[in-house]
């Protein structure tokens, strides 16, 4: 144990030394190389270390300061107008790429004649390009003793007090130090550094402004200082202000906090943030301006009746330069920060007519959906801009954006094209071999295209054959990455996305073609392409080809044996037969047979294979000729809608009969019944039904107008029951009768096809055998003219009284 700790002794001891080597090595190296330039001198009481000439010049004058006396000074007035103006002559206001130039504003930390608890500083980039940074350090007194910017290490983490660096996303920008809350009151610096360093490879022209206050202030875009976000000469009624006292703000009305634990940073410090309410039956706001750095907040209440709110900020002059962001938040003002919101509207954009930040929350999201007060916080990070805000709200989602219905349960029924909940994606269709290609790229986040309708028949493939390309010049294509999705379902709508897809494809490489495969086991479902912008900002060109690819078997030998068609099955040409076309039409097995389909002939020859010797062949004619099914459904009068068709005997030809007995006919109108007969040619040909009666059929029905019934001048016998008391026509039969005379009287014209039992020894006449035929059902007392159908009971035999 002894010679451990022996050992880690030396360990310690050795690293001791090794330090103290180091520094005296580092100490020798800035004396050797310590170069104080033309403007400074070396430090007799700190060696190095340099005394810089005039580091804190007047207003007006100019000095030099930094670790080697390289960095221009000039000395600033703090009035809140622009340092720069004084020394334009020397383009002060002007910077080389990675430059520095700096102010040095006097400013006592505890003064008895000109105290302040804000420091406030505004920076333009007047330049259309560039990057100017603001870097500000304290110095002088005792706690900055010594402090001199190091031109070396500009971006050294702790070098500087405070600073601002989005000025090449915003040409304005404005900040203000608190010196109690942001450095300390410990302190007793002297003044202030206030440093531009032009950022990257382009020169930079700005602007700078700086004062100090007791109470809050800013410095607008027309270079007025506000206080307390007032100007000086605002009148009465709009100034937001009270009092200042103590460096506190009392601010008015609707530029006061809510109530006291509102988040910090918001403006209701210094009077620059609103509350501004909207009544519920208001749906957009009257137009406002914000201004640079600003939050303006909306209040509204959400009640059990709604579904769905959206708030929208969109600008009211087109090219303003404003960038707006959207918070949204139940009870309290918002802020920018993660966990102090509920609904955010996204990025940050820029304001113009065409775009709009939205966010939206709805009952469907219980984690955030909450009645009462809610705020809408709105904050400017760009130039001063007017806006408007509207709330709106929506019986469905997003209102199904103008692209569908909405039904009592808060469902969208979407047009044919467009699906989501909400309708807000449009599928465009797609067809084979005919290629989509966008013109030029364009900016979009998802784009969806539906398939063509597929069969899975045999050996059948569709590709999809994808290219993307970008034309961002500050872009690589490889930090965009477009992603395409393929989804196949039974469902119609049933989209691609990142966690719910079928196949994808990662397009790594412009104008390379990617191709994804449906395997013909897929071909039945239902097909949505999507293609992904995951940069949601770079413009994204592209094109889209869908094409199907059959794989016949053995390829159908070749092209004179037969073509593969788009089925996956062989068409074989000239004297060649079989799946593959490899076997000889000429050549067949003995007894086996070919079918040889006849459209005009409406049925199927079936030939035979015959050999003699060794060579084999099929016969022309046919051995048997077998008809096809008849087509669905059938136009009335017919007796019956047969299966199949006949075949006519003797022949190789099927027909289609119209009628296979005569018809028993009731005439309303006239009062009577007879039979209209069913005509078979001697020939097979196909039968018809006569619209005539035969000759002696008519039969007056009873308690028809007898002179309606004798005037068609035909003999008439009036009908009577049967020998044997057995009715021919039952009493309801007679009262239908009656009926119809009634009917026939008031000028209503009705025929009934009445459709008989076939009875053995009773029938009319004998139809011709069908091939195929069904026996007749049960009797049928059907009304024309698709007046519905009736099921009486069996009608007997209508006859005349004569037979």
């Amino acid at each position: 144990m002894g010679s451990q700790l022996g050992a880690s002794q030396r360990v310690v001891a050795f690293l001791i030394v090794a330090a103290l080597l180091s520094c005296a090595t580092r100490l020798i190296v800035a004396q050797s190389e310590l170069n104080c330039g033309t403007h400074g001198s070396e430090d007799p009481s700190h060696r190095g270390q340099c005394i810089c000439e005039n580091p804190h010049p007047e207003p007006g004058e100019m000095g030099w300061t930094g670790h080697s006396c390289t960095i221009e000074v000039y000395g600033a007035v703090g009035n809140g107008t622009d340092e720069t103006a004084s020394c334009a002559s020397q383009r002060c206001n002007f910077l080389e790429p990675d430059a520095m130039r700096c102010w040095s504003y006097k400013a006592e930390w505890v003064s008895r004649f000109n105290p302040w608890n804000y420091l406030t500083l505004q920076l333009n980039r007047t330049s259309g390009e560039g990057d100017p940074d603001l870097y500000g350090m304290f110095w002088g007194g005792s706690s900055g003793e010594g402090r001199t910017v190091d031109e070396e290490n500009v971006f050294f983490m702790g070098q500087f007090d405070f600073q601002e660096t989005s000025s090449s996303r915003h040409p304005l920008v404005g900040m203000t130090v608190n010196k109690g809350e942001d450095i300390g009151m410990q302190f007793d610096y002297q003044g202030v550094y206030l440093c531009v360093h032009a950022y990257g490879e382009i020169a930079s022209e700005f602007s700078l402004r700086t004062t100090t206050t007791l109470c809050p202030s800013s410095i607008d875009e027309d270079g007025q200082l506000l206080t307390c976000s007032t100007r000086a000469n605002a009148p009465e009624s709009e100034k937001r202000y009270d009092s200042c006292l103590d460096g506190t703000c009392m601010c008015r009305g609707p530029y006061k906090k809510p109530f006291a634990a509102v988040y910090e940073g918001l403006g209701f410090e210094s009077c620059a943030a609103e509350i501004v309410p909207v009544a519920k039956e208001a749906r957009a706001t009257k137009e406002k301006v914000i201004g640079h750095n600003q939050w303006v907040f909306f209040t509204f209440n959400v009640t059990a009746t709604d579904f769905e709110i959206a708030v929208n900020v969109f600008a009211q002059k087109a090219g303003s330069n404003g960038e707006v962001e959207l918070y949204l938040s139940h009870s309290a003002p918002p802020t920018d920060e993660f966990g102090k919101y509920e609904v955010s509207g996204g990025t940050r954009f820029s304001l113009d007519d065409a775009d709009r930040e939205k966010a939206q929350f709805s009952k469907m999201d219980p984690s955030v959906w909450r009645e009462g007060l809610w705020y809408a916080g709105v904050r400017n990070t760009g130039m001063r801009t007017l806006y408007n805000l509207e709330i709106i709200r929506f019986p469905c989602p997003s209102g199904c954006n103008g692209h569908g219905q909405c039904t009592e349960d808060h469902v969208c029924l979407c047009d044919r094209t467009y699906f989501k909940e909400d309708c807000s994606a449009k599928k465009s269709p797609l067809a084979f071999d005919r290629p989509v290609h966008t013109p030029t790229p364009e900016v979009f986040e998802t784009v969806y295209y539906e398939l063509p309708e597929m069969e899975g028949k045999g050996n059948v493939e569709v590709t999809v054959t994808v290219q993307c390309w970008t034309s961002a010049k500050d872009v690589l294509f490889e930090m965009v990455t477009p992603l395409v999705y393929l989804k196949g379902s039974d469902k119609k709508d049933d989209y691609p996305t990142y966690k719910n897809h079928t196949m994808r494809q990662d397009v790594l490489v412009a104008h390379q073609s990617y191709n994804l495969y449906i395997p013909s086991s897929l071909l039945a479902k239902n097909w949505i392409l999507a293609i992904e912008n995951p940069s949601h900002t770079a413009p994204l060109g592209y094109s889209i080809l869908v094409s199907r690819h059959a794989f016949c078997l053995n390829g159908c030998i070749d092209e004179s044996h037969g073509e593969c068609q788009i089925d996956g099955k062989c068409r074989c040409k000239g004297d060649w037969t079989g799946a593959d076309c490899a076997i000889p039409a000429s050549a067949c097995k003995e007894d086996t047979f070919r079918a040889q389909h006849r459209d005009k002939d409406k049925g199927t020859c079936w030939q035979k294979c015959v050999c003699s010797g060794s060579t084999c062949s099929f016969l022309d004619q046919c051995v048997e000729f077998t008809c096809e099914r008849k087509r669905e459904g059938g136009d009335l009068p017919r007796i019956r809608d047969a299966s199949t068709l006949r075949r006519v005997i003797g022949q190789d030809l099927c027909v289609e009969d119209e009628c296979t007995e005569d018809l028993v006919a009731v005439n309303a109108e006239e009062g009577f019944v007879c039979t209209q007969p069913c005509i078979c040619p001697e020939d097979g040909g196909a039968c018809w039904l006569d619209q005539t009666c035969n000759a002696g059929s008519k039969v007056c029905l009873v308690g028809s107008s007898a002179s309606a019934c004798a005037a068609s001048g035909d003999a008439m016998d009036y009908y009577k029951p049967r020998a044997g008391g057995h009715s021919g026509l039952p009493v309801w039969g007679l009262l239908l009768g009656m009926l119809f005379s009634f009917l026939g009287g008031t000028g209503l014209m009705m025929w009934l096809v009445i459709r008989r039992d076939k009875q053995r020894g009773n029938s009319l006449h004998t139809p011709y055998d069908a091939v195929g035929g069904e026996e007749l059902g049960d009797s049928l007392l059907t009304v024309a003219e698709g007046q519905g159908g009736l099921e009486p009971p069996n009608l007997e035999e209508v006859v005349p009284s004569n037979s």
